[in-house]
This record gives structure tokens, sequence and C-alpha cells, in this order.
């Protein structure tokens, strides 16, 4: 089963209605698009585990992570859990590969063929400009799978290829810089997760320059959320918000605390069902102009 992980949550608010189906034939997940923390991936493996599905396995890990696009005409990267020989000819990977290896928090190893390289979003440099390491850059992958081009069209392709060859995937790291440290927002995401998922049915962290001083502190962790019940009230939401901050502030270094919480109905998404961060960051930076506006 492939999943997204707007997807999975929805799946994990629905429990009731899979109280009496039988799942036993599923016997492996699949998550991509945008990431899923550990947390929710736990919460839907045992929920699935407990219909009859993913008989083989023992714990959330079995639940497969990847990053792919259609131009590449396959998944480029993956992470689950050591493939079984049903896996690794799925997959084209030797039986029993690590995958568990990969570090909590990314989304794993390449496949085999595949080459992956971070370059600068600035750089006029038409063969790209590696970034260093432990730096957020756009994401360009190079294999034997990926498109050649657009047909008729070679301006289209000169702008979304490298000139030695590199497809330049537009996706950028998703952390961002808080006082000259990277900040992983899914690391923040599951922590407040973890302690309020019975409340939260979506959460996306973003980063969002600080107010006043963005040269010196870079970006601020903002959390969006939609809550599971829309009857809560203001002064409900407010506790929520600031039990939020306050989990951070106990729990993380100064760099990753959440600075502001806001509610809304339902995150954007695309036609994927993957929440859109820039969107949400574009809504962050109009709150804050209104905010310093009000102030005047």
């Amino acid at each position: 089963m492939g999943l997204v992980p707007t997807m999975a949550l929805q799946i994990i608010s629905a429990a009731d209605r899979l109280e009496n189906v039988d799942l036993s034939s599923l016997t492996s997940v699949f998550v991509g698009s945008s990431a899923i923390n550990p947390s929710q991936k736990q919460r839907l493996f045992d929920l699935l585990k407990s219909r009859g599905a993913l008989a083989a396995e023992h714990d959330g890990s079995s639940i497969i992570d990847g990053y792919g696009m259609n131009y590449l005409g396959y998944h480029h990267l993956v992470k689950g859990r050591e493939l079984n020989a049903h896996d690794a000819i799925f997959w084209h990977l030797p039986t029993g590969t690590p995958a568990t290896r990969a570090r909590l928090g990314t989304v794993g190893f390449l496949m085999p063929g595949s080459q992956a390289r971070i370059i600068s979003e600035s750089s006029n440099n038409p063969m790209g400009e590696d970034m260093p390491k432990h730096m957020a850059g756009e994401l360009c992958l190079r294999g034997p799978t990926i498109m050649k081009g657009y047909l008729a069209d070679p301006e289209a392709s000169r702008a979304t290829f490298t000139s030695d060859g590199w497809l330049r995937t537009g996706d950028k790291a998703n952390t961002f810089k808080n006082r000259g440290k990277q900040v992983s927002p899914s690391e923040i995401s599951s922590l407040i997760y973890k302690h309020h998922s019975d409340l939260i049915a979506e959460l996306s962290v973003i980063g969002v320059p600080a107010q006043g001083d963005s040269q010196v502190i870079g970006e601020e962790a903002w959390a969006f959320v939609a809550l599971k019940v829309n009857s809560l009230s203001r002064q409900d939401k407010g506790r929520l918000a600031e039990s939020i901050k306050n989990i951070t502030r106990e729990q993380l270094s100064i760099h990753k605390w959440v600075v502001r919480v806001e509610f809304l109905d339902e995150l954007p998404k695309g036609s994927t069902h993957k929440i859109l961060a820039r969107a949400l960051r574009d809504l962050a930076m109009m709150l804050a102009t209104n905010k310093n506006q009000s102030k005047l």
C-alpha cells in the first residue's frame, strides 16, 4: 500500500472504521511525497497490525520511506526495514540490504546507479555549485532512469538540467538555520505529535525569518496545526499553543524552540496530498507583516 503522510494521519484518525476490516493480505506499506515522523509511523503500524496487516513485521520501522518524482521514472531514495527477498526484487537491491542504517529523519539511501548532489540555489554556474556538507541547497539527481528532457522544448530542458546533465528537482533540503545551527522541522514535529497526537490531525513546522533580528537569529520555528476537534475554545487553543512552545523549550535546544503556533481548519495541500510548505511560509510572512503593522 502506498501512502503520503496526510493519508496516514487520516487512516489513524478513522481507526474505528477499520474495526471489522480484515487487512491480513496487506504485507507492505510505503510512504512517500513528504516525511512521516516516527511516532506517526508507529501509530499507523500498530493500527494496521491490530487489523491483521504486516503479520511478519515487528515495529514501525517496517514501513518504508521513499523519495521520487515523475521525472525520475522510479524512486531514487529508500529507507525501511532490512529488505527481504520480495522487497529486494521490487527495489532492485541485494537481499538483506540494511536500509535501517539510514539516520532517523532522513529519507534513506540512493538506489543503485543513482547519484545525488546538493547545489546552491543562487549560483549562476551552469554546472551548479556544490554546497558545503550540512548546508541546505537544491537537490540534484542523475541516473539511468531519469528523463532526457522535454520533447521539442530545449529551453525548458536547459532550465531543468545543469549543463552536465544533473536534474534540478527544485526540492530544497527541509531544514532551516537558527543562530548559525541547522534545524530539522521533522524533529520538532515528532516531539509535538508525541505529546498531542490525541488533538492534532495535521502538523507542519517551518522556518520563518525572525522579526527584527533575522540577520543574527536567522529563521524561527513556527508550527501550523489542524485539530481533530473543531470545537476547542479560543482559550483551549491558547493553552495548547503554550503547551507546544513549552514542550520544545523543555526538551530541545534554544535554536529549535517554537516561537509561534497557528491553527488552521486544514493545512494547504497539493494534488498528491502533500502539505505545501511554501504556502504556509507565505501565510506566515503575511501574518508577521500584519502583526508588525498593528504595532505602528
